[in-house]
């Protein structure tokens, strides 16, 4: 007899299909199984080793040995009469028929079916590779929006996708991703969409869905999770209705990584159609400009990752080094181009880069994300922000931010800077609108409430600027900005005590020590005054020439407050831009050298704002 006739005889052609079917059964089984219970992608790959290991272990097996009705023997001891060939044979056939219909039934569920996600009742929402923390329910401050009432029909909240891979350092991707269908969701008219600070804030709390969609003020939430290994993707993302639940739509990507925009794309698309929103330019809305290459938008997201952090200037630093890579990988990247521009323009303005080498640095970064994407908000902002601190272009500072929140009308940071600049070049109704739309969009964070505060202030709506600073506080009272913030109002509403008692206990920056001057100038303390003053102006020099020229006007010496105001204009002191509408250089304005200082910054061409007093009055 054959080699082959002998295979078929002793049933080991069978076995060895049955087994390929069962391994690849348990293999479905396993995948399933790892998700559920969230276990590392190693177990997959230990399951399959195992299994191979096991092959041809079995093949050998059933060469050696038969299964006889008086069950295993050795082949070489059993009777052809009682040989399993027949009656056995058939059985085998018929449990590899069985197990071949089980495999296909669990391939379809597995393509037909939505990966299950955490239930957002059961889990926390954005369950994320985060250290080990207390992750009880925080309390949660109530949304700063005057009245919320219903949420508004087209509105979502995006939530941190889950990080379910084995890598827990894949936080920063799952983040990412979520942000980048955020930021696209943002450029869809008519769409209100969730800032992504706000949405963040439910990151590893216990938060039930339709309380989060209550604090967020939106009607449906877009949950997701990200497994990822090596360049292959899978993507699971679902828009719930947060009312009842009702999931809206769902679907599951397993794509390799260079496919990651069209899934991007493709998510924003289908919540659109589900929310029956119109897209403002879907050729351009949802086909954001990427790269081919994974390691350059690896290197991207987490650069954007850090950017969010909101930490010091090392964090930054670092943000940069990680755009500053994804270049180098990708040359043709606008966004990362856009992104290492935004890192500079920060560490120019906290001082870490020196303006004189800074701002060269800044240009050429930003010529080379403006001639890959001129239209780019990101590109957008970081050209005003050159254009109004460095070359005193105001209007068209004005014009490329109003152009930025044009294309994408939902991005709550873009409207911070619109509003910042509108008040301070007079333009009152524009900044508040800003400010405010800001905040329905990005309730939790302090930094927007804050923007709206700082906005008040800047037109002079002293008293709606400190509720504003009192809710930033409540959202965040340890944070140095909005108490700082809020000793500020406290100052401008005529309570110097108050603003003190708040400063003294901050350290001695230039803002407390700003307050610090002002506030006891104010109340007859001039030898307190003069040592803010005297330690200001030691540490900080023409770093803070804006803010010595703010003291001098307060105390009346006309001509030190005009040198310094020259030494702040050599020095492109950022504080310049408050120019127009100051209140502490109100006591200025007669003098013909203050209309010399608006020509020489280029705010002379603006009109005088309807809230500043004419000069010599008050």
């Amino acid at each position: 007899m054959s080699l082959w006739g002998e295979l078929k005889r002793r049933n080991v052609i069978r076995m060895a299909v049955l087994y390929v079917v069962a391994a690849w059964l348990l293999l479905q089984v396993a995948d399933v199984g790892m998700s559920v219970l969230e276990l590392p992608d190693w177990t997959g790959k230990l399951v399959f080793f195992l299994l191979a290991l096991g092959f041809p272990l079995v093949l050998i097996f059933s060469w050696i040995y038969e299964l006889t009705p008086e069950g295993i023997k050795r082949e070489s001891l059993v009777d052809r009469s009682q040989s399993a060939t027949g009656q056995t044979g058939r059985r085998l056939n018929i449990l590899t028929s069985a197990l071949a219909a089980l495999a296909l039934l669990a391939l379809a569920a597995d393509r037909m079916l939505p990966e299950r996600m955490p239930d957002a009742s059961s889990v926390p929402a954005a369950e994320v590779a985060a250290p080990a923390a207390d992750t009880s329910q925080a309390e949660v401050p109530e949304p700063e929006v005057a009245d919320t009432g219903a949420a508004p029909a087209h509105s979502v909240a995006v939530l941190p996708f889950v990080n379910m891979s084995d890598d827990r350092e894949n936080e920063y991707f799952a983040d990412g991703l979520a942000e980048e269908v955020l930021n696209l969701l943002a450029g869809i008219e008519g769409l209100n969409v969730a800032a992504r600070t706000s949405s963040f804030t439910f990151k590893n709390t216990n938060l039930k869905l339709p309380d989060i969609a209550r604090e967020l003020n939106v009607g449906t939430v877009l949950e997701g999770s990200v497994r990822r290994a090596g360049n292959k993707v899978r993507v699971t993302a679902q828009l719930i209705k947060a009312s009842d639940g009702y999931h809206l739509w769902s679907e599951t990507y397993d794509r390799e990584l260079t496919d990651i925009f069209a899934i991007q794309s493709d998510i924003a698309a289908h919540v659109a159609d589900a929310m029956e929103a119109t897209l403002l330019g879907r050729d351009r809305g949802l086909e954001k400009p990427g790269t081919s290459s994974p390691e350059a938008y690896d290197a991207y997201l987490r650069g954007v990752y850090l950017a969010n952090q909101g930490g010091g200037d090392e964090t930054w630093q670092a943000a940069l080094a990680a755009f500053r890579s994804a270049t180098a990988l990708d040359p043709d990247y606008a966004p990362a181009w856009a992104g290492a521009g935004l890192a500079l323009e920060h560490l120019v303005g906290h001082g870490v880069i020196q303006p004189v080498d800074g701002w060269p640095m800044v240009r050429e970064v930003l010529d080379r994300a403006e001639a890959l994407d001129p239209d780019l908000p990101e590109t957008l902002i970081l050209r005003a922000a050159l254009v109004g601190a460095v070359d005193y272009q105001w209007r068209e500072g004005l014009e490329l931010t109003r152009r930025a929140v044009e294309l994408r009308p939902g991005d709550a940071s873009l409207l911070r800077q619109l509003s910042s600049i509108a008040g301070r070049l007079g333009f009152a109704e524009e900044a508040i609108r800003a400010a405010k739309r800001a905040v329905e969009l990005d309730p939790l964070n302090m930094q927007t409430v804050n923007r709206l505060a700082l906005t008040y202030a800047d037109v002079r709506q002293f008293d709606n600027c400190l509720a504003a600073a009192e809710r930033a506080s409540d959202l965040d009272p340890e944070h140095s900005g909005t108490q700082g913030m809020l000793a500020w109002c406290r100052l401008q509403t005529g309570d110097s005590q108050a603003a003190l008692d708040i400063v003294e206990g901050m350290s001695r920056t230039w803002g407390p020590l700003l307050v610090l001057a002002i506030a006891n100038s104010r109340l007859g303390r001039a030898e307190a005054s003069r040592a803010a003053y005297d330690e200001m102006e030691s540490r900080y020099g023409d770093a803070a020439a804006y803010q010595l020229a703010e003291i001098n006007a307060e105390w009346g010496d006309t001509d030190a407050a005009f040198a310094w105001l020259d030494r702040a204009i050599e020095a492109r002191d950022p504080g310049m831009s408050y120019v127009l509408g100051d209140e502490l250089l109100d006591s200025l304005r007669g003098d013909p050298r203050f209309r010399r200082v608006l020509e020489r910054v280029g705010l002379a061409e603006f009109p005088r704002p309807d809230f500043v007093p004419e000069p010599g009055t008050s």
